[in-house]
């Protein structure tokens, strides 16, 4: 019969007894502080008999990353958050440390990732909920892209946070700006004769444009 599970970090300092239930099954919540951790157990039975030590596990508690957003349908210059489309695609993104000693982020670190919008830079947030279906980018970093419903034209701001397996959300990202601008500028105008005939090879042309509903 199981008495106890020991507790004892990677370095194999004690750190406390859990007494398992008659099946021999335990749980406990340990709260060794923040960043990088780790735990391996020992097994006691009725007659003090010890087991050897199971793997080390590294783990990172306290992680305080928040997720980034990016507008994967950025159709004007780069940076400027500008779309032609109603609906685009944006690309939320989390990148958590590696806790020393494990090759990479688990995957079940994030559980899903939760996302508002609002479409003006004050008022109430429109709440989309939680994303899941993760999607790994590397040994750090998880993302999920995300197609908006439809957009007013204009400023839409976006803010995100992740959830862990336990069921914790981090704060909010940085709030993302769109600009929705879905509307053909005018027609052009063209300052110059149709059927002119010149003796010089250049010509000026001139005109006037604008970007006006």
């Amino acid at each position: 019969m199981i008495k106890a599970i020991k507790l004892y970090k990677g370095d194999g300092t004690f750190i406390i007894d859990v007494t398992p239930d008659g099946s021999g099954n335990w749980t406990h919540d340990l709260d060794q502080g923040v960043g990088n951790k780790n735990v391996k157990a020992k097994a006691e039975d009725d007659a003090g008999n010890l087991s050897s030590f199971s793997a080390i596990k590294n783990y990172f508690p306290g992680c305080s990353n928040i997720p980034t957003i990016e507008l994967i349908d950025e159709t004007g210059s780069e940076g400027s958050e500008q779309t032609n489309t109603k609906t685009p695609q944006i690309k939320i993104s989390i990148e958590l440390p590696i806790p020393s000693g494990a090759s990479e982020v688990h995957a079940d670190s994030v559980q899903a990732l939760y996302l508002e919008y609002r479409p003006a830079a004050t008022g109430d947030w429109t709440v989309v909920g939680d994303l899941t279906d993760i999607q790994r980018e590397s040994v750090t970093k998880f993302f999920k892209i995300f197609t908006c419903p439809e957009l007013d034209e204009g400023q839409n701001f976006f803010q995100a946070k992740w959830k862990d397996s336990k069921g914790a959300y981090s704060a909010f990202s940085t709030i993302k700006q769109v600009i929705v601008d879905s509307q053909a500028p005018n027609i052009p105008t063209i300052n110059i004769n149709d059927g002119l005939v010149l003796i010089g090879e250049t010509v000026t042309i001139s005109g006037t444009s604008s970007d006006t509903p």
